[in-house]
């Protein structure tokens, strides 16, 4: 039975027999695995800790357009050493962020953040980690992200996180750590950062590998759902220099070919062959596009849009995750005609391969292919990096991913054009060459807001 609430407390001891530069294929019964970006490229040993900045403690206006100008303020205390941060609420702070940022040196494109990050409050709603990082001579906001949030957990003790991010054409910017409070209560929010290591010499050559051809950073901000078409990669992204956008990109050099304002919080986006399609979230309208990016029609749907978008060829299909559904909807009336199980724990982004719907599971961080008909999971793959978002099939049905975390859209080594037909249960006889690796971890997976 599908629940709409649900935490998963998995202590899985897991022996990876797993063929070097290739996907974990995972039938529909496996557990889910944890991933890391560690393992990609020929990385750098060289990184910056705490006790190699300088920082500045204050609170920020909580507002993504309003340039970095810390104060001091009050209702918080902290405790900052060469080891680690800890921020805590003392008699109350009130629609800010608090925390620490200091000037980060970029040595090549970009940067390779990895800490281990702790949040605990009074409440759900105030347990989070925000990691925030402004442009050196604007001090507008380029990149934001709330690292623990709604973890269901009012204490979530320490969990590890890896972002590795682009700045291309910056020599330094500005990394804020701490947390945002956005409610009138005293929830004695507080947070932890741990370990920090900074990998400055970070650069696009560290990401490409076998498994990852193609990479570039969407500049501007955190990307959502992506789409191909003629050979450019049509992106949504919100929360950077301005709050919300719509981007084609050249799909080789990572160039803006054109962008669109917009106002309104997009999730995921397809093509019908004539008109693009743009979900909102939360929202009740889709919104028509033409390839120049001109709004031509909307349209209202008996219910709210939450996560991917797709066609496949003939009807549209759209997902609620918090009602657990994806509805199949007739495009020019409207109507919905069937609906399925959401097959993955939040699936923010859809695509259909000319037979099967795909989703990525933003949760999970796993690519799931499942059928139309019932919803039934036919293959899940594992993404090597951290935030999978939007995903997308070129004119090879190469699979193309956002990953919000780290402002990247890349291609991956993956083609999705398969049958229906069910993986076999038992594997085939013959085995790879596998590499032994032994990891512990525990998966914490909530049912919440993004």
């Amino acid at each position: 039975m599908k629940h709409k609430y649900l935490i998963l407390t998995i202590l899985f001891l897991f022996f990876a027999s797993v063929p070097n530069n290739s996907y974990l294929k995972l039938s529909s019964s496996s557990l889910l695995s944890s991933n890391d970006f560690i393992n990609q490229g020929d990385m750098s040993s060289t990184y910056l800790t705490i006790n190699d900045l300088d920082w500045t403690i204050g609170m920020q206006p909580r507002n993504w357009t309003i340039p970095l100008n810390f104060s001091l303020g009050s209702g918080y205390d902290y405790e900052l050493n060469d080891t680690g941060m800890h921020f805590f609420e003392t008699t109350g702070t009130y629609d800010v962020w608090v925390g620490a940022h200091a000037i980060i040196p970029i040595e090549n494109e970009g940067l390779r953040i990895t800490f281990n990050g702790r949040a605990r409050a009074n409440h759900i709603d105030a347990v989070s980690i925000q990691m925030l990082v402004y442009h050196p001579e604007t001090l507008m906001l380029i990149y934001y992200w709330d690292v623990i949030h709604k973890t269901g957990d009012l204490d979530t003790g320490y969990l590890s996180f890896d972002f590795p991010i682009l700045f291309e054409g910056f020599h330094e910017v500005i990394l804020f750590l701490g947390f945002g409070d956005g409610h009138t209560a005293n929830w004695n929010k507080e947070n932890w950062v741990r370990d920090l290591k900074l990998y400055n010499e970070f650069s696009e050559e560290d990401i490409v590998s076998e498994e990852i051809p193609t990479v570039f950073s969407s500049n501007y901000s955190n990307p959502r759902g992506i789409y191909w078409k003629d050979e450019a990669i049509w992106s949504l992204a919100g929360r950077g220099y301005t709050y919300d956008k719509i981007f084609k990109y050249d799909a080789q050099t990572g160039d803006v070919l054109m962008e669109l304002d917009i106002d309104y919080h997009p999730y995921d986006i397809t093509f019908d062959g004539e008109y693009f399609w743009v979900s909102e979230g939360g929202g009740t309208v889709l919104r028509k596009y033409d390839s120049f990016l001109n709004l031509v029609d909307t349209f209202a749907l008996p219910f709210e849009a939450w996560g991917g978008l797709a066609f496949d060829g003939q009807y549209l299909w759209v997902v609620n995750f918090y009602d657990d559904l994806i509805y199949k909807i007739e495009r020019y009336s409207g109507n919905v005609l069937d609906t399925i199980l959401t097959p993955g724990l939040r699936d923010v982004s859809l695509e259909f391969d000319g037979e099967c719907l795909i989703s990525c599971d933003y949760f999970s961080n796993h690519i799931i292919r499942f059928s139309p008909t019932n919803g039934s999971i036919i293959e899940i793959y594992e993404l090597p990096l951290h935030k999978g978002w939007g995903i997308t099939l070129d004119d090879n049905k190469n699979v193309w991913i956002s990953d919000i975390d780290g402002k990247l859209i890349y291609k991956l080594n993956l083609v999705l054009n398969g049958s229906l037909e069910e993986p076999p249960e038992e594997p085939p006889e013959e085995q790879p060459t596998v590499t032994l690796s032994i990891s512990v971890f525990v998966l914490i997976v909530p049912i919440f807001v993004l």
